[in-house]
């Protein structure tokens, strides 16, 4: 998670600047993910429509699947512009 946006004495961070409306509001866009442990690609579906935030948007949203090896699943999304 990628937050910042401290402002004053609120003590509180934030994952968007200045109110998130828009997805360059958010401090994640458009950076790079990383899997959380050494495992496999085992799917990716890609939605060629970027959500608005805080609307529905077209579903599914793009999501990267991971399998760690013998166990468990992780997936990633919404993510956008998937690259290898």
């Amino acid at each position: 998670m990628i937050v910042g946006g401290l402002t004053g004495n609120a003590g509180f961070s934030k994952a968007y600047r200045p109110d998130g409306a828009t997805n360059d509001d958010w401090f994640g866009w458009h950076q790079k993910v990383l899997a959380p442990f050494d495992g496999i690609v085992e799917g990716v579906y890609l939605n060629a429509v970027n959500n608005v935030p805080g609307t529905m948007g077209c579903l599914p949203a793009t999501t990267i699947r991971f399998r760690r090896l013998g166990t468990a699943l992780l997936w990633f999304m919404p993510t956008s512009q998937v690259r290898r």
